[in-house]
């Protein structure tokens, strides 16, 4: 297994920062490299960004690195690092433009890596936890990469109720991570953060010291910030959430979560709420149901 570091190296031209700007806007830097444009934070150097980009299509050939997902449009590894930038490892997602997109201008053909860049400072000022993005290379060719620190200690939703939330786990243990979860999302909501697919998989935890639970947002690019969540969309999520969540979680836990979250999102307390998310999960492709 390789480990990533980066010698001392000349860095190439810096190019004025216009678009598009990831952390604060005195803290976001941009460079321009034989492999395209590079956006910076976090204290990611050009040279390191390139590497990591390296090391991505590296794991992807099936050399060191471990793949968590190849797709049509996106591509994500994990990578070792050297323990700079404050991680031992990395996690690069790839996003493919179609051949198709070639002749497009490459702020719109390079849009969602766009997106889930500016996404993730804009949650990262409201404080909606998201992993810490240092670097976005717009590629010349059909890639581009959004370069992150790991979450290290996370699991999904999905993976983590399996494991956390059985037949042995305490009622009120059980009962506690169900308001956390619904504070997390009411949080959201009255920040307008509307994630428009929130399956399990695109919501990780982690248990902290103190008995609490830290949630995550992943896939940034399907974050949206508009002047006004509507009740369709709250639904959408739930429904999204309904059909994606294991058994672990009984019908119940299910119906207390509501509860919890209508006490900040009243629009949810009406009764025909439940038979909204029960019809439109029953036309979602359900993971209890497979």
């Amino acid at each position: 297994m390789t480990v990533h570091s980066i010698p001392n190296e000349p860095q190439p031209r810096a190019a004025p920062a216009r678009e598009p700007e990831a952390c604060a806007p005195d803290r976001v830097r941009a460079e321009r490299t034989p492999e395209g444009r590079v956006f910076l934070c976090g204290g990611m150097s050009a040279a390191q960004a390139l590497q990591a980009g390296q090391a991505h299509r590296s794991a992807m050939a099936g050399r060191d690195g471990q793949i968590v997902k190849r797709d049509v449009k996106t591509n994500v590894t994990f990578i070792e690092w050297d323990g700079s930038l404050g991680a031992d490892r990395l996690c690069v997602k790839e996003f493919v433009r179609a051949g198709s997109h070639r002749l497009l201008p490459r702020w719109i053909r390079h849009r969602p890596a766009i997106v889930s860049w500016r996404g993730a400072s804009r949650l990262a000022a409201l404080g909606i936890g998201v992993p810490d993005t240092l670097g976005l290379v717009i590629g010349k060719g059909a890639s581009s990469y959004v370069i992150m620190r790991a979450l290290e200690g996370f699991k999904s939703l999905a993976q983590y109720v399996r494991g956390a939330l059985g037949p042995a786990t305490p009622t009120e243990r059980r009962r506690d991570f169900l308001r956390a979860g619904a504070d997390f999302l009411g949080r959201c909501y009255s920040l307008r953060v509307f994630h428009t697919d929130l399956k399990a998989g695109n919501l990780f935890v982690r248990e902290l010291e103190s008995g609490g639970w830290e949630f995550s947002l992943l896939d940034l690019a399907a974050v949206r910030f508009p002047r006004r969540i509507r009740l369709e969309q709250k639904l959408l999520n739930l429904a999204q959430l309904n059909s994606s969540v294991p058994l672990e979680v009984a019908w119940t836990d299910r119906m207390r979560f509501l509860r919890h979250l209508a006490e900040c999102e009243p629009s949810l307390a009406d009764r025909s709420v439940v038979a909204e998310i029960a019809r439109l999960t029953r036309s979602r492709r359900c993971v209890w149901s497979r």
